[in-house]
C-alpha cells in the first residue's frame, strides 16, 4: 500500500501549468490579456515557429513596480482581487494569478519592465519555474514579456504540440477575437517576421473587423444596438448570405471577454431560425454587456466558459432582440450578373466617390470601341483580336436608337442607390402597392413587374411561409382550428413519453391537437391542427413529442410544423391562375418576414430594368 506524501513545488506548478498552459495560443491569451489589464492602449505580439522558439509582448501599461517583480511569478499572486467577495464583481479578463507562474515552469521566460514613475527598468529571468537573474535596465514604460522554448523540460508535452503552422492559427485565431473584443486597443501581431494583424486601435468596431474579415463581409454586415433591462448588445449581425457550415464565425463577448457559451449560441441560432437554411450557421460580432454579479467568469482556469445566475432571461431576452434587428432589415437577393465589362466596373466605382466623374467616365466608355467581358474560363485574346458581333441590322439599328434615348440622367440612381428598391416599401408606408402580374415561368415561379423592377417569386416557398405565418400568428392567439377526424386514431405511448405527453396536453391542445384519454397509456385523436398537410396524424403526433422530449420543451415544435407547412404548399410545376397568383401576393405582402421560406431559403430575387439591359448589353 503506497503512502500519501506531498509533491514538491515544481511538480505542483508542472501540473498547474497543464491546466493553463495547453498550448503557445494559451500563453499569448494570458499574456495579452494581462496587457490589457494593465491598461495598455497598444499591444505587440512576435511569435516564432508558431510560438514553440519564441513569444514576445509588449504593452505600453502601467508596469509592474521593481519590488513586486518576483512576486508576480509566484503562485496566486495576482493584483485584481483582495477577498473572496470580489469573485462576484470580476471587472478584469485575468484574476486568478496562476499565468505567469504556470508559464514559467515550461518555459525560459524574461520579464522588462518600468513604470511611468521610475527612471529605470527591472530584467528578471527565470528557467524552469527557477530564477535565474536580475537586474537594472534602461526601458521605455510598460511590460514585455519573453517566453522561448515552450515545454523544453517536458518533452512528452511537446511531442502533443501540432505543426508550426496549426499552432501559429491557433494564435492568430486568439489575437483576432481578442481584437475584436477590444477595437480600442491597437495590436501589431507578426508571426516569423510577417506581419499578419494590425489594428489602429480607433475604437470602430466594424473597421477592426473589415481589417480582420475583409470588405466581402463587412458589406453584409448589419448594426445591433438594442438592450432589455438584463443586458445591452451592440456589434453587427451577419446577413444570411454570410452563414457558415459551423459555429466557428458566431463571435461574441460577454463584458469585454472572448467565451464560447451553449447558452448564448442557442439563442443566436435561435432568433435566425427562418432566415437560414438547416445546418447553417450565423455570423455574428457582439458585445454583450451584463451586470458582473450575474455572470461566474470562475469557472474554469482557461476562462473560455462562464455561468449566468439567470439562463433562461439571458436565452430569452438575447434570442428576441437579435430576432427583432433581423426583421427591420431588408433580405431580397439582387441577381448578380456572371459578367460585367471592364468600364462598367469603372463607372461603378467612381459612382461611388462621385456620380459627375462617373458621367464623365460612361461618354468616355460610350466614345471607345467596345470589348466582350472575359469569364476566367475564357480563353486569353490580345485586345486588337477581339471582335465585337453584331446583330441583324434591323435589331442593331434599334438597340443604337433606343441607347440614344435612354438619357445619361436615367442611369445615375441606379449606379449610386443606397438601398434597393422593395415591393414591401409602399405597403409598409400604408400605401396599397400597385404590380403587374407578367405570368408563371415553368409553373414554379411568378414574375412580377414593380418600380422598375423585375420580381421572380418560388411559389412553393411564398406560399409555405404564409402558411407557416398564419399558423404561428394564429397558435399566439389561440385561435388555432381544428380538423376533426373520422373515424378517431387510437395511439399507444412508451411508459416515458406517457408521461411527457400528460405533462405537455395543454401544449398539444394549443397547436390544434382534439386528444382525450382512452386507457392506461393510450390516448384517443379526434382532431388535428387545420391547414396543414397531415396525411399520417399519428405520425406528426409522435413526431411532435419526439421533438419535445430532445429539447426539453417547446423550442423545436415550429420546425415540425414548418415542414408540415412545406408539405401544404402549393408545389412547383403547378399552374395558378392570375387571381391565384395575386392572392398569395397579397398574403405575402401581409408577413412580417416575407422574404424567407420557414427553412431560410429565400421566397424571391429581383433584377432591374437597367441590370436587364446590361445584360442585354444595351448598356457598356
Amino acid at each position: 500500500m503506497s503512502k500519501i506524501h506531498l509533491l514538491d513545488e515544481q511538480t505542483i506548478d508542472s501540473i498547474a501549468a497543464g491546466e493553463v498552459v495547453e498550448r503557445p495560443a494559451s500563453v499569448v491569451k494570458e499574456l495579452v490579456e494581462n496587457s490589457i489589464d494593465s491598461g495598455a492602449d497598444s499591444v505587440t505580439v512576435e511569435i516564432r515557429k508558431g510560438g514553440k522558439a519564441l513569444i514576445r509582448v509588449t504593452d505600453n501599461g502601467c508596469g509592474i513596480e521593481p519590488d513586486e517583480a518576483e512576486l508576480a511569478f509566484m503562485r496566486h499572486a495576482t493584483s485584481k482581487l483582495r477577498e473572496i467577495s470580489d469573485l462576484t464583481k470580476i471587472d478584469s479578463l485575468g484574476f486568478r494569478g496562476e499565468a505567469l507562474s504556470s508559464i514559467a515552469a515550461v518555459s525560459r521566460i524574461e520579464l522588462i519592465t518600468r513604470t511611468k514613475e521610475n527612471l529605470t527598468g527591472l530584467r528578471f529571468r527565470m528557467e524552469g519555474g527557477q530564477e535565474s537573474g536580475l537586474s537594472e535596465i534602461g526601458a521605455p514604460y510598460g511590460t514585455t514579456i519573453l517566453v522561448r522554448d515552450l515545454f523544453y523540460n517536458t518533452p512528452v508535452r511537446a511531442g502533443f504540440l501540432k505543426s508550426d503552422l496549426a499552432e501559429k492559427n491557433a494564435i492568430t485565431s486568439f489575437m483576432e477575437q481578442l481584437a475584436l473584443s477590444h477595437p480600442g486597443i491597437s495590436f501589431n501581431y507578426t508571426a516569423d517576421g510577417r506581419q499578419v494583424l494590425f489594428t489602429s486601435g480607433s475604437g470602430d468596431l466594424l473597421e477592426c473587423a473589415y481589417r480582420i474579415f475583409g470588405r466581402d463581409i463587412t458589406r453584409l454586415l448589419i448594426p445591433a444596438d438594442c438592450e432589455t433591462d438584463l443586458l445591452k448588445v451592440r456589434g453587427y449581425l451577419g446577413l444570411p448570405a454570410l452563414s457558415r457550415g459551423t459555429r466557428n464565425f458566431e463571435n461574441y463577448y460577454i463584458n469585454g471577454r472572448y467565451v464560447k457559451d451553449k447558452i448564448i449560441a442557442s439563442a443566436i441560432e435561435e432568433a435566425y431560425k427562418g432566415h437560414l437554411m438547416q445546418q447553417r450557421f450565423p455570423f455574428t460580432l457582439l458585445d454583450i454587456e451584463i451586470d458582473r454579479q450575474k455572470v461566474d467568469v470562475n469557472v474554469h482556469p482557461s476562462k473560455m466558459e462562464v455561468r449566468f445566475s439567470e439562463q433562461s432571461r439571458v436565452y430569452e431576452d438575447l434570442r428576441d432582440v437579435l430576432a427583432g434587428v433581423l426583421l427591420k432589415s431588408e433580405e431580397i437577393p439582387e441577381l448578380e450578373l456572371s459578367s460585367v465589362s471592364h468600364k462598367t466596373d469603372t463607372v461603378s466605382r467612381t459612382a461611388e466617390a462621385s456620380p459627375e466623374a462617373a458621367g464623365e467616365v460612361l461618354q468616355g466608355a460610350n466614345a471607345e470601341k467596345d470589348y466582350p467581358s472575359l469569364s476566367m474560363t475564357d480563353s486569353v485574346q490580345k485586345p486588337e483580336e477581339i471582335k465585337m458581333p453584331r446583330a441583324p441590322q434591323p435589331f442593331e439599328t434599334k438597340r443604337f436608337e433606343r441607347e440614344n434615348i435612354r438619357k445619361q440622367s436615367d442611369l445615375m440612381p441606379e449606379l449610386v442607390r443606397e438601398k434597393q428598391l422593395s415591393i414591401f416599401d409602399d405597403k409598409e408606408n400604408g400605401i396599397e402597392p400597385v404590380f403587374t402580374v407578367i405570368g408563371q415561368a415553368f409553373g414554379t415561379y411568378i414574375l412580377i413587374e414593380y418600380k422598375n423592377t423585375l420580381y421572380i417569386i418560388d411559389q412553393h416557398a411564398a406560399h409555405e411561409k404564409v402558411m407557416y405565418e398564419k399558423y404561428m400568428k394564429d397558435l399566439s392567439s389561440k385561435q388555432v382550428s381544428t380538423q376533426f377526424l373520422m373515424p378517431a386514431k387510437l395511439i399507444t405511448l412508451t411508459a416515458a413519453e406517457n408521461d411527457l405527453f400528460a405533462g405537455n396536453l395543454t401544449l398539444f391542445e394549443e397547436l390544434g391537437f382534439v386528444i382525450e384519454h382512452f386507457e392506461g397509456r393510450e390516448w384517443k385523436i379526434s382532431g388535428v391542427p387545420a391547414n396543414l398537410y397531415i396525411a399520417d396524424s399519428e405520425a406528426f403526433f409522435t413526431d411532435l413529442l419526439d421533438s419535445l422530449s430532445e429539447a426539453g420543451s417547446s423550442a423545436m415544435l415550429p420546425d415540425r410544423i414548418a415542414a408540415k407547412a412545406c408539405k401544404a404548399a402549393v408545389k412547383g410545376n403547378s399552374s395558378l391562375s392570375g387571381e391565384e397568383i395575386r392572392a398569395l401576393i397579397r398574403d405575402l405582402l401581409k408577413l412580417d418576414d416575407p422574404y424567407h421560406c420557414p427553412h431560410g431559403r429565400p421566397t424571391m430575387i429581383s433584377m432591374t430594368h437597367y441590370e436587364l439591359d446590361k445584360k442585354f448589353k444595351r448598356i457598356v
